[in-house]
C-alpha cells in the first residue's frame, strides 16, 4: 500500500516509499548509515525473526534482549489491552544492524514507547552490530525512534529507562545529554582464576574469620549443603520458592516487589527453571534439607550475571545464608575460568564488598507529541523525587513508613 505520509529520519528528510501491512511498517530512508528501517507492531513475521536471530549472533546485547527473554515476558507477562509490542529494525543493505524491542503503553492520557519488559529487566539496550555504536549519533537514535513512533500511529512520549551509559565499551548513543541517573546503580566484579586469591583480596582476615564461624553456626543446625539445580523439574521448584522469600524480605522492607505483576513470578519459573541446562543457573543453600538462600540468574563462557538472591528470615537468618552462597557460585565460576561476576540492579551493602566497578543507568524522556511535554515532566520529577530519596538514609526510611502505611490501607 502507498502512502505519502512524511517521517522524519535522523535528517529529517522524508520517507521516500513506504509499505505497510497490519502488523509491519518499511521505510525507505536515510537515517546515518541505515538505508531501510521495519517496524513491526505485534509480532514478528520470519524476516522479522531472522533479523534478530542474526543480530544475536554477531551484536551487542544484554541478557535481557534475548528473544526467548522477551517472548517469556509476552507469554507471562504482557498485557495486550494495555500494551502492544514494538520491534523497531535497522537494515544497512540488507543486513540487520540495530533492533529495538519496545512496547506502545496506553495509560488514560498518554501513548508510551518505551523499551520492553522494562520493569523486569535489570538492563535496557538495543541490539547492535558491533561497530556500528560509533557511526550513530543521539540525532540518529532519535530519529530512528520517532520515525518508529510514527509508523505505529504515533506516541507522546519516548521513555527509556536503565540504560548503560557505554555499550561494547562505547558511549551508549540512547543516553542523551539531558538524561538523569536511575535511582539505582549496577554493580560487577572481575574475578581470578583462583577462589583464594580473589577472596582474600575483596574480605579482611578478620571478615573471613567471622564468616567462618558464622558457617560453623549454621552446620550446627543441621548439615550444610549447597548445589547447582541439575534438571528443569528442580530448577523449577528451587526459582518458586526463592521468588517467595524474595517477596517476604521485600514486603518486609515496604519495598515494591516486581514478582507481584501478574504472570512475574511464573515468567521466573518457567524461564530460569526450563533453560537450567543451556544459559541459566540456579542454585541453592539447604540446612536441614531446607532452602535457606537460593539464587539464579543467566550465564555464558566467560560472564555470570546474578539476577536474584533471596534467603529466609527464620533461624538461619543470622548466620548470612546469602553471603555463603554468594560465596559458593563466585567458586564455582573462579574455578570454570568465569571471567565477570555482574551483581546487576541494586545497591545493596553486600555489593560493596566484592564489587570493584559500580555503574550509573540512566533514565532517558524524549517528547513527540505536545501532550508528551506534561509527560515527559512528570516523569523526569519522578525519578528525581525516587533518586533523592534513595540516597538519603534518614528519607528512606521515613519513605518506608509511609509506603507501608499506603499498603495497610489499601488493604483496607
Amino acid at each position: 500500500m502507498e502512502n505519502n505520509r512524511d517521517h522524519a529520519g535522523g535528517d529529517n528528510r522524508s520517507a521516500d516509499a513506504i509499505t505497510s501491512s497490519p502488523t509491519r511498517v518499511t521505510l525507505t530512508q536515510s537515517i546515518s548509515s541505515l538505508n531501510k528501517v521495519v517496524v513491526y507492531l505485534g509480532d514478528l513475521d520470519a524476516e522479522g525473526t531472522e533479523a534478530i536471530d542474526r543480530l544475536i549472533s554477531q551484536g551487542l546485547f544484554t541478557p535481557f534482549q534475548r528473544r526467548s527473554w522477551l517472548d517469556g515476558w509476552r507469554s507471562h507477562v504482557n498485557s495486550s489491552e494495555t500494551s502492544k509490542q514494538v520491534t523497531i529494525i535497522g537494515f544497512q543493505a540488507e543486513e540487520p544492524v540495530i533492533a529495538l524491542p519496545m512496547t506502545l503503553e496506553r495509560s488514560l492520557l498518554f501513548k508510551i514507547l518505551a523499551w520492553r519488559a522494562d520493569k523486569l529487566n535489570d538492563y535496557c539496550a538495543p541490539l547492535i552490530r558491533r561497530g556500528l555504536l560509533d557511526s550513530l549519533s543521539h540525532e540518529d537514535i532519535l530519529g530512528l525512534m520517532r520515525a518508529g513512533a510514527d509508523a505505529i500511529g504515533g506516541a507522546d512520549v519516548i521513555y527509556l529507562q536503565k540504560q548503560p551509559i557505554r555499550i561494547g565499551g562505547m558511549p551508549n548513543p540512547f543516553v542523551s545529554a539531558n538524561a538523569i541517573p536511575h535511582h539505582v546503580g549496577a554493580h560487577s566484579t572481575v574475578l581470578s582464576a583462583n577462589w583464594e586469591t580473589y577472596y582474600h583480596s575483596k574480605r579482611s582476615s578478620k571478615s573471613r574469620r567471622r564468616l567462618k564461624e558464622k558457617l560453623s553456626s549454621l552446620s550446627r543446625r543441621g548439615a550444610v549443603e549447597m548445589r547447582f539445580a541439575q534438571t528443569p523439574s528442580e530448577a523449577k521448584a528451587l526459582v518458586g520458592i526463592g521468588i517467595d522469600m524474595k517477596g517476604e524480605q521485600l514486603g518486609k522492607l515496604s519495598h515494591w516487589n516486581p514478582f507481584s505483576e501478574p504472570g512475574a513470578k511464573q515468567l521466573m519459573i518457567d524461564y530460569f527453571g526450563s533453560r537450567v541446562t543451556s544459559d541459566t543457573w540456579v542454585v541453592a543453600l539447604f540446612v536441614d534439607a531446607k532452602p535457606a538462600a537460593i539464587s539464579f540468574g543467566f550465564r555464558d563462557s566467560e560472564s555470570w550475571l546474578l539476577y536474584q538472591i533471596s534467603m529466609t528470615d527464620g533461624t538461619f537468618a543470622p548466620y548470612s545464608p546469602g553471603t555463603h552462597l554468594l560465596m559458593y557460585i563466585m567458586k564455582h565460576c573462579c574455578e570454570r575460568g568465569v571471567k565477570t561476576f555482574d551483581l546487576s540492579l541494586g545497591d545493596e551493602h553486600y555489593k560493596d564488598d566484592w564489587c570493584e566497578t559500580s555503574s550509573t543507568l540512566m533514565n532517558d524522556v524524549f517528547v513527540v507529541s505536545a501532550r508528551g511535554i506534561i509527560a515527559s515532566r512528570l516523569s523526569k520529577a519522578r525519578s528525581a523525587i525516587r533518586r533523592a530519596i534513595a540516597s538519603n538514609a534518614a528519607v528512606y526510611d521515613r519513605a518506608k513508613v509511609v509506603n507501608a502505611w499506603l499498603k495497610r490501607l489499601r488493604r483496607a
